[in-house]
């Protein structure tokens, strides 16, 4: 399974091809598995499972004493990146093909995440300094971390993982700070209740037309819904216009996730204009993402629920967007404090799957309570903790 799907992905790999370099019949993988899918999957957990163990055993293996938890993040960040070298083709097959699983998939991601969300929090707290660090913001930046490797898993033509773990443990130290502690939980919040819409109208481009039926659509009931028919007939549109438009019906859901965001990012740019401070205009384009997408049904849905069900061409091009939206924060951070552009890409990386969690559990009216924590992880390890609290406590 691990050779098949590093030669043309998940999707692509059959039952009779995994059954024949098996070596093995398939009616053995069915007795064995029940599906494809079943053998997917527990491929998955064993290639996580031998990861996990090589990584704590990392973690675990230098000297116990003041400084014990911090080494031992760093030796655990360099063991990942070597992982990623040493087992690429597992290492593809748990980070990027499992995207191609779909909702199935998501109860082994949790699970996998929170393994190595506890280790970085037990290295805090063995350092001494971090039995208060939120939980929330510890799988957060298991989340950071995730991003950055896909993106580099996904892209050949990106930059290599091999010195990746230097730099990812050094940003994940920067939260070693009992500050986080105070961030106001996001329950303690007002939620938002008010639904954004996308009334397809007459007025517009028939390509914009469509969009927004296309929005509508999948803000009703998902991916499944959408169709050439289906968006044509609700945009009051010839089936030949959305065929002139776009090649099928991914490409139209594409095109409509690449407008949602676009929209969302540049509204979020707006709002952080006029800021008092780089940290303050940080705050006000968080909030505004997490508003938005708490009340755009179908942003929500499309970035983190249809993006497992087309898989990894889509989650890439999402991660493009995202990675344009940190490099727009980026350019105007203040140049002391500034990070290198991986651990600033993992920092918003660790803010979207903020709003990844809240949305996959049904909470994403609350994601706007959420503003402060993804406040301080974009700014803390530029400005310091101290005063990324202050900018929080002075913009609520």
């Amino acid at each position: 399974m691990i050779e098949l799907c590093a030669v043309h992905g998940y999707a692509a790999t059959t039952a009779r091809e995994l059954a024949s370099l098996a070596g093995v019949s398939t009616k053995t993988i069915y007795e064995r598995f029940g599906s494809k899918e079943e053998c997917f999957l527990a491929t998955y957990d064993l290639a996580v499972q031998q990861a996990v163990g090589r990584i704590t055993a990392a973690y675990r293996g230098g000297p116990h004493g003041a400084d014990a938890g911090t080494t031992g993040i760093r030796r655990a960040c360099d063991a990942f990146s070597a992982e990623l070298v040493d087992h690429s083709a597992a290492s593809r097959l748990a980070l990027i093909e499992i995207l191609a699983a779909g909702p199935a998939a998501l109860p082994r991601i949790e699970r996998t995440e929170a393994l190595f969300a506890t280790m970085i929090w037990s290295s805090f707290a063995r350092a001494g300094e971090g039995r208060e660090i939120p939980a929330g913001i510890c799988r957060a930046l298991v989340g950071g971390i995730w991003f950055v490797t896909r993106a580099r898993l996904a892209e050949p033509t990106r930059p290599g993982v091999v010195d990746d773990g230097a730099v990812l443990g050094r940003w994940l130290e920067a939260y070693r700070l009992s500050a986080g502690s105070r961030l106001p939980r996001a329950a303690d919040l007002v939620p938002v209740a008010k639904v954004r819409r996308h009334p397809i109208g007459s007025a517009g481009s028939p390509r914009l037309r469509m969009l927004r039926a296309a929005a509508e659509l999948v803000g009703r009931d998902g991916y499944r819904t959408i169709s050439p028919v289906s968006v044509a007939e609700c945009a009051g549109l010839p089936m030949g216009v959305f065929n002139s438009e776009f090649r099928d019906a991914e490409a139209c859901f594409l095109a409509m996730l690449e407008w949602l965001s676009a929209d969302a990012l540049a509204e979020a740019l707006r709002e952080a204009e006029g800021a008092p401070s780089w940290g303050a205009s940080v705050y006000r384009a968080v909030r505004s993402v997490f508003r938005r997408i708490a009340v755009d049904q179908a942003l929500g849905q499309a970035a983190f629920v249809d993006v497992l069900t087309l898989g990894p061409p889509v989650y890439q091009r999402r991660a493009e967007i995202m990675r344009g939206f940190a490099h727009s924060l980026a350019e105007r951070a203040p140049a002391v404090g500034k990070p290198r552009p991986l651990a600033f890409e993992a920092m918003v990386g660790s803010v979207w799957s903020i709003a990844r969690r809240h949305v996959v559990s049904g909470s994403r009216h609350l994601l706007p309570g959420s503003a402060p924590t993804g406040t301080f992880l974009l700014t803390a390890p530029i400005i310091g903790a101290e005063e990324a609290m202050a900018v929080i406590a002075a913009e609520q």
